[in-house]
């Protein structure tokens, strides 16, 4: 894989009226591939993301005038265009599309829709809300933990990686094995697994899912057998 190292590029301003003063605004892709952060008072804004294999794009630019479709730098051209309910669409235009794909590896890609991100759901939240619930979990407040980890899937699970995704849930299920809720359990280990189950992944993706997989699997046997009649 080529390495990716941010560049400054140029690109077209948003549609509508950048506000001067404005703080930067972090938006996300459904299933979490991408983050886009916009500052319209300092006129730049940074892409990056994750595509199969751990094949990245890193993007870092400046917003360069009032219309669409304008801005240019070291051959790449892109345009951020937004939308009624706020999301942000990404394109490399086509006339230096190939140029773009230098700031990105082989299985990356940044073109496509970014929405606002929630509070709840920018990444250093997302951590946090997942370590409060670790360090109840650790202190046997199996309830509390199992509320962190529920309350920040249910807001978030849209916006999230799916390897994010089998993680609170595997941890949804060991909590709520704890709390005696097996048929709870089992429900979320399936998921993971189900979800999975046609996936076939490049070779750095397998090796993050193992894990994952593994815990789904060991947790599901658990609980099925705590629900077995004895």
């Amino acid at each position: 894989m080529r390495a990716s190292s941010p560049r400054w590029l140029a690109a077209c301003a948003l549609a509508a009226t950048l506000q001067a003063g404005a703080a930067p605004v972090d938006y996300g892709t459904e299933r979490g591939w991408g983050q886009l952060t916009l500052d319209r008072a300092a006129r730049t804004f940074a892409i990056s993301t994750v595509g199969a294999n751990a094949h990245t794009c890193e993007l870092q630019g400046r917003l360069s005038g009032a219309k669409l479709n304008e801005g240019t730098a070291d051959s790449c051209r892109i345009t951020l265009t937004e939308g009624r309910d706020g999301r942000i669409a990404v394109a490399a235009m086509p006339a230096t599309e190939e140029s773009c794909r230098e700031f990105c590896g082989m299985r990356a890609y940044f073109d496509g829709d970014y929405l606002p991100l929630p509070a709840a759901c920018r990444p250093d939240a997302l951590r946090q809300q997942h370590a409060r619930g670790l360090a109840d979990y650790r202190a046997k407040r199996f309830d509390a933990a199992l509320h962190a980890w529920g309350a920040g899937l249910t807001a978030c699970e849209r916006l999230m990686d799916h390897f994010g995704v089998w993680r609170w849930r595997n941890d949804m299920a060991i909590a709520a094995h704890r709390l005696g809720r097996h048929a709870d359990c089992v429900q979320w280990s399936r998921a993971v697994l189900d979800e999975a189950a046609p996936s076939t992944f490049a070779p750095t993706d397998a090796d993050t899912a193992a894990p994952l997989l593994k815990a789904a699997r060991f947790n599901l046997g658990q609980c099925r057998a705590a629900l077995s009649p004895r």
